[in-house]
């Protein structure tokens, strides 16, 4: 089917508006196993832009794998297919032929696409410069277009059989010549997304349409979505998950959906407005948000469920967009026309702190830096004679553990490690006898009275040293805390022991409370 400049782009806006729209009928179905996301908004991804079409035509409809964009361009009559790579920073047409070629993807370098004029779907090598064609239906009723790629497998809708179940879905294996029937479904069999051997499509029949996954080594179709009333479009996938776009059944808004092959865990992103047009590499979901009519390209973090802004201008839409590990592609308009742009994003990093008390250390420790999303384990190790007292996790206590994990991190933390012994009781009392004995520390009174309170001293700093052998720390700061009280040389409560010794004793005492986090 032959088209005019611009019609494409103003064919999808309206395509886009009117999916915005009531459809159908609606009604209540709920999806099992669902979980509804309130995401943590991170504001801006920090990364950097860059333009990669520069010609005063439009090129729209980006795909990228590796090195390799490909796009569609209306530079010349009629739509050809383009590619720039990024190793070299050149840009060259697949195609040149008449008619319309358009409806592209790229995977490790081979590019698929339609022809248009030729109702035919062909794939490009870029590394050898050669066109091998999929399908041979030219100078028939067929038509087989939108194709997908996704390592040796591409798939696309066909014709073939439209007398009886409408656009089915085709797949070839490009190592070994295998073409397959994936899909039959009454109704239309439509744009078909390939990962890790994964074909994932959407089926519409009678107003509804459902996502679908065909795992090509096993053979094996599996039903994500069997919702009535409802629109789930826009599928891709990573090998593991599967992600669409579902009109709600309140509002006919979109929202983002996360569909894991493996753990069968689905979750909905919830945010204000239209989310469409989702892509999936890794743990990065790439998504449009459709704010008051304007198109932002967006990156979900489905880990930690953080969505993020790219940092790039307020000033123009961007559209059709796909991800290749940390490069997202766009459509743009600033300039006047549409161009297509890249953003690599740099992955958020926290610091997580950590110290340690005397009398154990904590490994790592200082500032460590953790990627969004991963692990780090905390190990506590105590000296010789010393305990782990508490590990504060955050401002709040954990208890006194060994390690500690933080799982997926998404924020900034601190992780406290602090410890006690009652050895240093020990050291305070050999301190204390050893003050007695040499006459620099001496009971307050006179005769039996100054050797009872003396005694009662003493007493009270061994009783600490047991509450501490017994885990009962509160109970043994508490208890060191009234022995300070006896010996700080302020008059009330009365010291039970003075002389020089006395305030060094003193000191000795609040540094085993501070030891145990008093």
């Amino acid at each position: 089917m032959s088209r005019t400049k611009n019609s494409f782009w103003t064919v999808y806006l309206a395509v886009i508006l009117s999916t915005l729209l009531p459809m159908v009928a609606m009604s209540a179905l709920a999806h099992a196993a669902t979980v509804d996301v309130a995401p943590t908004l991170g504001g801006a991804i920090s990364g950097s832009e860059t333009r990669i079409t520069r010609d005063p035509a439009d090129q729209y409809n980006p795909h990228i794998s590796g090195n390799i964009i490909v796009y569609t361009d209306e530079r010349g009559l009629d739509l050809n297919i383009w590619y720039y790579n990024l190793a070299t920073g050149t840009e060259q047409p697949v195609t040149t032929e008449p008619g319309d070629q358009q409806l592209n993807d790229v995977s490790g370098g081979i590019i698929a696409y339609d022809d248009d004029y030729l109702s035919d779907v062909f794939v490009y090598d870029t590394a050898t410069g050669t066109t091998t064609s999929i399908t041979n239906h030219q100078g028939s009723n067929v038509v087989a277009h939108n194709p997908a790629i996704g390592g040796t497998l591409v798939a696309w809708e066909d014709s073939r059989d439209f007398s009886t179940s409408n656009y089915d879905l085709y797949a070839k294996d490009l190592a070994t010549g295998e073409e397959r029937l994936v899909s039959n479904l009454p109704g239309y069999d439509r744009d078909p997304a390939i990962a890790g051997g994964i074909i994932v499509y959407m089926s519409c029949s009678s107003g509804d349409c459902d996502i679908y996954a065909y795992d090509w080594a096993h053979k094996t179709t599996t039903q994500i979505t069997n919702t009535s009333g409802v629109i789930e479009r826009d599928p891709d996938t990573n090998g593991r998950a599967v992600v669409y776009s579902r009109t709600r059944e309140d509002n006919y808004l979109y929202d983002i959906y996360y569909y894991d092959l493996i753990t069968k865990e689905e979750k909905r992103l919830l945010l204000p407005g239209d989310q469409i047009n989702p892509h999936i590499s890794g743990d990065y979901v790439s998504f449009e948000d459709i704010v008051g009519g304007c198109f932002r390209v967006r990156l979900w973090h489905v880990p930690t469920n953080t969505v993020f802004d790219l940092n790039v201008s307020a000033a123009s839409y961007q559209y059709f967009n796909d991800i290749d590990g940390n490069r997202i592609v766009y459509t743009d308009d600033r300039n006047g026309q549409l161009d297509i742009y890249l953003f690599a994003f740099n992955s958020p990093i926290y610091a997580i702190t950590a110290t340690a008390g005397k009398g154990g250390s904590i490994t790592p420790s200082g500032e460590v830096t953790v990627n969004i999303g991963e692990s780090q384990t905390f190990t506590i190790a105590p000296d010789t004679g010393y305990d782990i007292l508490d590990v504060i996790v955050d401002g709040a206590s954990v208890g006194p553990v060994s390690s500690y994990i933080f799982s997926g991190v998404a924020a900034d933390h601190s992780i406290v490690a602090s410890f006690s012994s009652s050895a240093q009781v020990t050291s305070v009392l050999e301190f204390f006898d050893e003050s007695v004995d040499n006459g620099t520390l001496v009971g307050s009174g006179s005769g039996n009275s100054a050797n009872g309170r003396l005694k009662a001293l003493r007493n009270m700093i061994q009783a600490a040293g047991d509450l501490i052998n017994q885990g009962r720390f509160a109970e043994a700061r508490q208890q060191l805390q009234d022995a300070y009280l006896r010996v700080d040389g302020n008059p009330r409560p009365p010291d039970f022991a003075t002389g020089p010794a006395a305030a060094q004793l003193a000191t000795l005492i609040q540094q085993l409370i501070n030891s145990l986090g008093g």
